[in-house]
């Protein structure tokens, strides 16, 4: 369905604008009428001057009749807007509209905000730190293909493989090493107990705060917090190995791995939590990101399910 929304403000200024024009046509007729008083008579009547300026000034009694018909009109369709706006917010759907504000929002590509503290904020930190640790530890753990690997220093890859018949493993260095598939790496990453940790942080962050909710909002919320997180630990995962898999960051330091892993926490926070989007599933009268889609989304579905039973 298409809403005609209307610029409140600029509304307002029309109003404004028809006001100053009916005083400002009234004070020239005024200024008209003065100079007519004290214009000699015989002037007037040798040059029909008099007739030329009663016109005058009753072409402008009719403008401004006009102005202030105009004013009146604008006035009251202001107001009657506005009370339309408070019968229909309330309507699934329509709650948007109360968030309006008469002002047409600035976005970018259907963004409207970026809430640059969004990674650094209350449950968010920890939760960065953690995401950023399971991007570490997946590379770290599980960077190489079917060997276990010690990485040196200069670059070279300390490969140990297993000799079998109860022999211990003998080792060898070979330079640089092939790297795991970002698939790969995703499923590494989702068996990584520290990112159900940030998860459940988020979990119970959301419990806490829903304690008054229906049940499908908080069910709809802990399945959101599932979903995008565990998300968020797959896509960060395969994003750190494609990073480090570029050639000039093969021999990176673990310094490097660090940062990289932490960038790609941050950079995944922003595009979940830090972005905000010209739309509102959840009702809230403010505008949604991902990860509160999500939840709307999952909420909006259990409604729906337990409506089928009613």
């Amino acid at each position: 369905m298409t809403y005609i929304m209307v610029d409140k403000t600029k509304f307002k200024g029309f109003e404004q604008t028809t006001k100053n024009l009916s005083r400002d046509w009234n004070d020239i007729k005024v200024s008209i009428q003065t100079t007519y008083s004290v214009i000699d008579w015989e002037v007037l009547a040798s040059t029909n001057l008099d007739k030329t300026l009663i016109a005058i000034t009753r072409s402008m009694d009719d403008h401004i009749v006009l102005l202030n018909k105009m004013t009146f009109f604008l006035t009251n369709t202001y107001r009657d807007y506005d009370e339309m706006i408070e019968e229909y917010c309330s309507i699934e759907g329509l709650s948007f509209i109360k968030n309006y504000h008469g002002n047409v929002k600035q976005s970018f590509l259907g963004i409207t905000k970026l809430d640059l503290s969004a990674p650094f904020v209350g449950t968010n930190l920890t939760g960065t730190m953690l995401n950023a640790w399971v991007f570490l530890n997946t590379f770290v753990k599980n960077r190489f293909k079917d060997f276990d690997v010690i990485r040196s220093l200069n670059g070279h890859a300390l490969i140990k493989e297993s000799q079998g018949n109860g022999l211990p493993p003998s080792f060898k260095y070979q330079k640089g090493g092939e790297f795991i598939s970002r698939k790969a790496a995703a499923l590494a990453a989702l068996r990584d107990s520290v990112g159900w940790l940030s998860i459940g942080i988020d979990v119970a962050s959301d419990l806490a705060e829903n304690k008054r909710e229906p049940a499908s909002k908080i069910i709809g919320d802990t399945l959101g917090n599932i979903f995008v997180g565990a998300g968020v630990n797959a896509l960060g995962a395969a994003a750190t190995i494609g990073i480090m898999s570029i050639p000039a960051l093969v021999s990176a330091p673990i310094t490097t791995v660090v940062a990289v892993g932490f960038g790609v926490s941050v950079g995944l926070t922003y595009i979940t939590e830090g972005i905000k989007w010209n739309v509102d599933l959840d009702n809230d009268d403010e505008d949604d990101s991902i990860k509160d889609m999500v939840k709307a989304g999952f909420t909006n579905g259990l409604e729906t399910v337990a409506g089928w039973f009613k």
